[in-house]
């Protein structure tokens, strides 16, 4: 199903950096943070991607959440800092090859207070998302860091 979404989204260039785009309903979401979201995102579940250090004592814990567009793919990303949480960070997400190429236009990640996390949206570059990964970087601090993450597959 999710590997049918995907290919859905191919035709995709649009990014919306923040949530609604006019959906005004929450469709139960399950948040990284185990919350759902409540911010009027039409999302679904969150499949866990993974928690990454970024280096100098940053951390990054991601989720794909499954979403009805046809346009984007919808990440949240919760950023730790010497294992507490960071919300004054700047998160940009992009979708790109294993050497951080970026194959789509880069996302400013939101924060969501409620949700201690923050939430983006990224367009799939018109070659599609297959063997693509998700690069996330955050500023912060003066500091400057990225990790990459696996898009999970059916």
């Amino acid at each position: 199903m999710r590997k049918a979404m995907l290919g859905m989204t191919l035709a995709a260039t649009v990014v919306l950096a923040a949530c609604g785009g006019g959906n005004t309903t929450n469709a139960g979401n399950v948040a990284v943070n185990g919350q759902g979201n409540g911010h009027g995102d039409e999302h679904g579940t969150v499949h866990p991607m993974g928690k990454k250090a970024l280096g100098e004592g940053y951390e990054a814990e991601v989720g794909h959440v499954e979403s009805d567009s046809k346009t984007e793919l919808v990440f949240e990303v919760k950023v730790l800092k010497d294992g507490k949480d960071v919300k004054d960070a700047q998160v940009k997400v992009w979708l790109g090859d294993k050497d951080g190429k970026e194959l789509s236009p880069v996302a400013n990640g939101e924060w969501m207070a409620d949700e201690g996390l923050f939430d983006a949206h990224t367009a799939v570059p018109p070659t599609g998302a297959d063997g693509l990964v998700l690069w996330v970087r955050v500023m912060h601090g003066g500091k400057d860091v990225k990790a990459s993450f696996d898009i999970p597959k059916d």
